[in-house]
């Protein structure tokens, strides 16, 4: 039984479609070695685009690039709007971990938010002292953000004690 064929221009077509049931052996795909940190070339919208991995063969499908960003804060006063992040015009921030810890020290309870431009990736109205949140996983994007907006945190007054403030993600074209 044929189960694809391969052109003239050497593309390879399957003729078995998604989710239908399949014995042959697959078709091996390799990757695309870098180094790692280092920015993958951009291409256009509807362009072919490599698959990726390090000089080891591991693929980079997670968290979907091979250049994230740990933005991170300490903050014993209240904040509003405080950037972690600036992200330029044509550029979006991707994110994939959020980690906001309270110090146990502390004797009031505060609300606490990460967002991308003006949506809240993760957030808590009531973290008590010595407690956190966590987000993800760092393994998939939680969110993408639009067009230049900008990473920011915001916090109530933890009354001079210390709340750390980390965010994982990755910066891409928009």
């Amino acid at each position: 039984m044929s189960q694809g064929s391969v052109t003239s221009a050497g593309k390879v077509k399957g003729t078995i479609a998604h989710d239908a049931a399949d014995a042959d052996a697959p078709v091996k795909i390799g990757l695309y070695a870098i180094e790692l940190g280092a920015a993958p070339t951009n291409v256009g919208a509807g362009d072919v685009s490599n698959l990726r991995g390090t000089r080891s063969g591991q693929g980079l499908v997670i968290a979907g690039h091979p250049y994230t960003e740990r933005l991170s804060g300490q903050y014993t006063t209240a904040q509003s709007g405080t950037v972690l992040k600036s992200v330029a015009s044509g550029k979006a921030f991707a994110i994939t971990a959020v980690s906001v810890l309270y110090d146990h020290d502390a004797s009031n309870v505060i609300s606490v938010e990460v967002k991308l431009g003006s949506t809240s990736v993760a957030g808590h109205p009531g973290l008590e002292p010595g407690s956190g949140l966590v987000e993800g996983s760092g393994a998939g994007m939680l969110y993408t953000g639009g067009d230049g907006n900008d990473v920011t945190f915001d916090c109530e007054n933890p009354g001079g004690f210390p709340v750390w403030v980390f965010v994982t993600g990755f910066q891409v074209d928009h």
